[in-house]
């Protein structure tokens, strides 16, 4: 029986390859294609039919460059370059081996159909092994598909990676270190080949600051887990440890901190979903940091999701924003054909799903949620005021829902636009009034600008999309937040792009950092994710070859004052503050404190920390160590600045209140 349905399997696909068809399969940005190598192919034609497969790798690659597509390479030998060994592991092109043209490639089989590269160097072969292939070098043939890395994936460095961690460098005359640049200078790149795991590819970031220290981690997902790495000396970015996870391209991960009253102290745990089947949401402990990370928990509830959102948190600090839960929302999951579902958080390491998808709810890619206390709550169901939206970002269209009551669910609206080819993911304006709307293949399939689309939520039953902003180049836009009225965009192969928002529909590039120098091109190489929120103000990009990148806002031109009458003094002013004039904080110790985030404090010129004793009314000590501008300047407004602010975040200990005031990165 079983051999009988092997037999009937192959004749069905025979028959859709004799009609000309190509095998694909639903995968998180539409239909994957299956491209098709053989020895004796052709290189010629789009190499899509299994009756017609292309004879070399190299041209496949040239053809196969959607995300997650697969090339199935027959058994036999294949000479590749360098360039080619490059692009095998780290495109974001599965290219695998162990086929045959017997049954129409349609099982991969690495011992039954062994598949050899000619000249494949040591560093490339632990990835290679794992993708079906073996190798014959002047000692004969090596390796095998069972053969070292095969069941982790793990593999080496590649040729287009620096070997050394890359060091700080001002952007100068539109370079920093080999990289074209404005506005944004390097504080370090940490290239993948130094991470632990040696992983072959990056994917999304987030940011974490522990409120216990003060200090700041990247989180970064890589294909064979989630590197957690401490980014408090910028310069120098070291990995605490590497959470390893099934092997897949995609994984996103946010974070949730919490006051622990019993522990006295902050406990913080990552959320990281995956596309690999089987993995579910995992759940990081980060409360023993700076030492180390653990896994708590897998939430098993779904088998994989593409993405995930947590609502009601501030993303600076992953602190809840009130007292209500905070809420996880999965997107693109096994279930419901990917429709979204929501996770009550109240405890960290045990989800407690409480809404699943509305009957007919569609596909989500990436989802965001804002809460709305303004006259458009009329729009919402049962008029809710407060209103939590939540913003659905499907592949054809911008949904808005009202989900509020977290068991009743309702859209408001749907909105789809001219020429949408996949709406990915977007990120709200400050003022709650507009979205900044990605949509990730009009570059590839139109041959167009970049361009980032915004949505004039004005009326949430009616919204209105239109295009902000075009860019030079034709490379493609795919992750984007708003910090104030400056968005900051992923821009794969442009590397970052950085855009003052501040007229939403009218936006003006500012700055931007190629962490891909190779190419402009509408291919998924480069900056997948940008994390713009951690209090030093300095900025983490994951470039999907290069590995992480902390980079930081140039300063910029201080401009010559034009004397005036009232600026020429006629004796020296005395920049000392009085005693009376000194800043002072009276913390109000509680069971669970809430630190203080406040983006619109006065400008500081350097770090400090002071001890407040919470037993009297404290003042900031030393009084030595402050400057006159803090004295003497007026406090700004959070949109007043065009470069980040720094936050005073207050941190309790056990006797006392620590206050880091992070520099202010220039």
């Amino acid at each position: 029986m079983t051999q009988f349905l092997k037999l009937l399997c192959i004749l069905l696909i025979s028959i859709v390859a004799i009609l000309g068809y190509n095998v694909t399969k639903l995968h998180a940005h539409g239909m994957q294609q299956h491209y098709h190598v053989a020895a004796d192919g052709e290189d010629r034609g789009p190499c899509l039919s299994p009756l017609h497969p292309c004879r070399t790798i190299a041209y496949a690659l040239m053809q196969a460059t959607g995300q997650g597509d697969e090339i199935r390479v027959a058994g036999g030998t294949y000479q590749v370059d360098a360039a080619t060994l490059n692009r095998m592991v780290t495109t974001l092109v599965v290219v695998q081996g162990g086929y045959t043209r017997a049954d129409y490639f349609s099982i991969a089989d690495a011992a039954a159909n062994p598949t050899y590269l000619l000249g494949v160097p040591a560093r490339f072969q632990a990835p290679l092994m794992a993708q079906g292939f073996r190798f014959v070098t002047e000692k004969g043939i090596e390796g095998g598909a069972a053969g070292v890395g095969a069941s982790t994936g793990v593999g080496a460095s590649t040729t287009n990676r620096p070997q050394r961690l890359r060091t700080a460098a001002s952007c100068e005359n539109g370079q920093a270190a080999g990289y074209a640049c404005q506005g944004l200078d390097l504080l370090a790149q940490l290239p993948l080949d130094q991470l632990s795991s040696l992983p072959t590819t990056a994917n999304d970031i987030w940011g974490h600051v522990d409120l216990n220290t003060g200090r700041e981690y990247a989180l970064m997902g890589l294909r064979n887990g989630t590197a957690i790495i401490d980014v408090t000396e910028p310069t120098v970015p070291r990995e605490i440890t590497t959470i390893p996870s099934i092997n897949n391209l995609w994984r996103d991960i946010k974070t949730y901190q919490f006051y622990d009253a019993a522990a006295d102290r902050w406990q913080a745990y990552a959320y990281v979903t995956s596309e690999a089947e089987g993995q579910g949401m995992q759940i990081i402990d980060l409360g023993q940091l700076p030492i180390t990370a653990t896994l708590a928990a897998t939430y098993t509830g779904i088998s994989r999701a593409h993405n995930l959102y947590l609502g009601e948190v501030n993303y600076q600090t992953g602190v809840a924003t009130g007292a209500a839960p905070v809420y996880a929302y999965l997107f693109g999951s096994n279930l419901n054909n990917g429709a979204f579902r929501i996770l009550d958080l109240t405890n960290p390491t045990l989800p407690l799903e409480v809404t699943a998808p509305p009957s007919g709810t569609q596909y989500v890619h990436d989802g965001t949620t804002m809460v709305i206390t303004d006259t458009r709550t009329s729009a919402c169901a049962a008029a809710h005021n407060p209103c939590t939206l939540f913003v659905d970002y499907n592949e054809n269209s911008v949904d808005l829902w009202d989900v509020t009551d977290k068991g009743a669910p309702q859209q408001i609206s749907s909105t789809p636009y001219i020429g949408a080819q996949y709406v990915h993911s977007g990120w709200w304006s400050a003022d709650k009034r507009h979205l900044f709307v990605q949509d990730e293949l009009d570059e590839y399939r139109m041959g167009m600008n970049t361009r980032l689309r915004v949505v004039d939520l004005s009326d949430l039953t009616a919204p209105i999309i239109s295009v902000a902003w075009v860019g030079p180049t034709k490379a493609i836009d795919h992750n984007g937040f708003a910090k104030g009225n400056t968005y900051y965009m992923s821009n794969y192969e442009r590397g970052l792009t950085v855009l003052d928002v501040s007229v939403p529909t009218a936006a003006t590039a500012i700055a931007f950092f190629d962490t891909y120098p190779a190419s402009d091109a509408a291919h998924f190489n480069g900056a997948w994710g940008v994390y713009p929120y951690l209090p030093s103000g300095n900025l983490l990009v994951s470039d999907i070859q290069g590995g992480l990148f902390v980079l930081r806002e140039a300063a910029p031109p201080v401009p010559t004052p034009t004397p005036t009458a009232t600026m020429t003094p006629t004796s020296t002013p005395t920049m000392t503050p009085s005693p009376t004039a000194e800043p002072t904080h009276t913390p109000t110790p509680t069971a669970s404190p809430t630190p203080t985030f406040n983006p619109s404090t006065a400008t500081v010129t350097a770090s400090l920390t002071a001890t407040l004793t919470p037993s009297a009314t404290p003042t900031l000590l030393p009084t030595s160590t402050l400057t006159p501008t803090i004295a003497a300047t007026a406090l700004p407004t959070a949109t007043a600045h065009p470069t980040p602010l720094p936050v005073i975040v207050v941190v309790p200990t056990a006797r006392s209140y620590q206050i880091y005031l992070p520099a202010v990165s220039r």
